[in-house]
């Protein structure tokens, strides 16, 4: 299985949480069942600065 990623750039950003959603939970932090896909995926929280 392949991980994907998320890419962020510029001043203030800040990645304040990731999660790996996946098929059980020995792979993935987040499960979703059946899992529809070939690949894990990310999902992040990210703050920005005011």
């Amino acid at each position: 299985m392949r991980i994907d990623y998320v890419y962020f750039k510029g001043k203030g950003l800040k990645v304040t949480d990731a999660k790996i959603v996946g098929e059980d939970k020995e792979h993935a932090d987040i499960v979703v069942s059946p899992y529809p896909s070939d690949h894990r995926a990310v999902v992040a929280t990210i703050t920005f600065a005011k």
